[in-house]
């Protein structure tokens, strides 16, 4: 789960427990082996031990579902890097965070005019 303030004057609670949060945005129970935490925006990248600054390797880009209501790049996509591995053909990995549910696509007239819907999408 990922909560960022907007530039809005919204003044949201830092801090709160993983099932405060999952009840703010009625998911239910916050799976308990993710990091909930409102600085979230980050990049995994898993590069090769072997890379070098001359190494022309494909880009894999893994962006987790869960429909905009749920999900998190800390539960790591693993089949595409063990295939990887398995077939000898190293690739760089590379999975985005984004802020889910009502604090990246929260809906309304009054956020529609604000500019601020779908920010999960622009993180």
């Amino acid at each position: 789960m990922c909560i960022q303030q907007t530039t809005a004057p919204l003044k949201l609670p830092r801090n709160l427990p993983p099932a405060a949060v999952q009840y703010v945005v009625g998911t239910g129970t916050a799976p308990q082996d993710i990091s909930q935490d409102e600085d979230c925006l980050n990049l995994n990248v898993i590069v090769p031990a072997t890379t070098t600054a001359k190494s022309k390797l494909p880009v894999v880009v893994w962006i987790y579902g869960g429909g905009f209501v749920s999900g998190s790049n800390a539960k790591l996509e693993v089949s595409t890097r063990t295939a990887s591995i398995e077939l000898g053909n190293p690739v760089i990995y590379v999975a985005p965070n984004y802020r889910v549910n009502g604090f990246g696509f929260l809906p309304g007239k009054e956020m529609k005019e604000a500019g601020l819907t779908n920010l999960g999408l622009h993180d």
